[in-house]
């Protein structure tokens, strides 16, 4: 066992609350799917400030159209938590959903940092925090606010223009970035451009995920990670998501201990 329950307890324990954000200049690189796994993995929260339709709420199940209320846009107006949708009785992780209003109506990056930090300290718990893709305010916010922020990395040119600004601008944040998609051949000169890009800013990297063309069409509205019964073709994935997990938890812990 390797006693991830017990060390998220101890971060807990220290800080009050957690908070993961998931964060590319990029958009198609995996952020979300990897955001609903950690979640899943954490027991955490999961706190979606992507407004577009293919955000995590909807890869969840969640219709914003069929709801009287907009939790985050409520929470924000009123200056209070937000009201969390339950979701682990369901295989989903507890859910602050977003709204196509948060859009004209987000926050400032100070602003919104300051609420995740707040709304994080009164839930005491884990909050992974899924963002829209490129540097807006309320990403900038979130890694911010974040002790962690994991940034998926494509071995692919433009998605690696991308990750190299944000490497960049956010150089002065805790980062980890993670190879996503790796094709099990992978191309040499984006590998060792992206060892390039993170050596110079002293970003670490994770283990990689692996390419799973499956993932591409899945349909269901849980974490993979989160299935009662594991399909022998998922298992890889699963366990790389859990050893990424693993690696997020290690980086914090040797934040705190220094």
């Amino acid at each position: 066992m390797d006693g991830l329950r017990a060390r998220i307890d101890a971060l807990l324990n220290r800080y009050g609350y957690l908070i993961i954000t998931v964060a590319s200049f990029k958009g198609g690189v995996g952020k979300t799917t990897l955001a609903i796994e950690l979640a899943h993995q954490l027991d955490a929260v999961l706190c979606d400030l992507d407004w577009n339709e293919g955000n995590a709420s909807k890869a969840l199940g969640y219709r914003h159209d069929q709801r009287v209320r907009a939790p985050l846009l409520d929470a924000i107006e009123k200056g209070r938590p937000p009201v969390l949708v339950p979701g682990t009785a369901r295989r989903r992780p507890d859910l602050l959903p977003c709204h196509p209003d948060f859009q004209p109506n987000e926050p400032s990056r100070d602003h919104m940092a300051d609420l995740l930090t707040a709304w994080a300290k009164h839930w005491g718990r884990v909050v992974v925090v899924d963002t829209h893709p490129g540097d807006g305010e309320s990403a900038f916010g979130a890694v911010m606010a974040a002790h962690l922020t994991l940034t998926p990395a494509l071995l692919e040119t433009k998605p690696l223009d991308a990750l190299e600004q944000m490497l960049n601008d956010l150089a002065s944040f805790p980062l980890l970035v993670v190879p996503n998609a790796v094709p099990s051949v992978a191309p040499g000169f984006e590998v060792r451009r992206l060892a390039q890009m993170t050596e110079k800013v002293g970003a670490p990297v994770s283990s990689p995920v692996s390419a799973h063309r499956w993932l591409r069409t899945r349909k269901k509205y849980m974490p993979v990670s989160a299935a009662p019964a594991i399909p022998k073709a998922h298992e890889p994935y699963v366990s790389e998501i859990h050893t990424i997990a693993l690696e997020a938890v290690t980086h914090v812990e040797r934040a705190a201990a220094a």
